[in-house]
């Protein structure tokens, strides 16, 4: 399943916040991002939690974000993915 309720928030310079509803079964999830103008999404973490701050982004910049549950070896699909112009 993918995670749903995607929030991007901006931070401070260069940093963003990303937040969605837990996935049951799910034992981790892997956030990925890629610039406007990338062809592929690159992951950035891989966390528990159902947030992540992301840092060391171009400032000005807009980004795609999507996340994707896993648990074990297994990826599930990737959320809806938002766009965020970086602070």
């Amino acid at each position: 399943i993918a995670p749903a309720g995607l929030y991007v928030e901006p931070l401070v310079h260069g940093q963003v916040r990303v937040t969605w509803k837990p996935v049951e079964g799910a034992l981790g999830y892997i956030v990925e991002m890629k610039a406007a103008n990338d062809d592929s999404y690159d992951p950035v973490t891989q966390i528990s939690q159902t947030g992540a701050r992301v840092t060391s982004l171009e400032s000005g910049k807009t980004y795609f974000v999507r996340v994707i549950a896993v648990s074990g070896e297994r990826k599930g699909p990737a959320s809806d993915a938002k766009s965020i112009v970086v602070p």
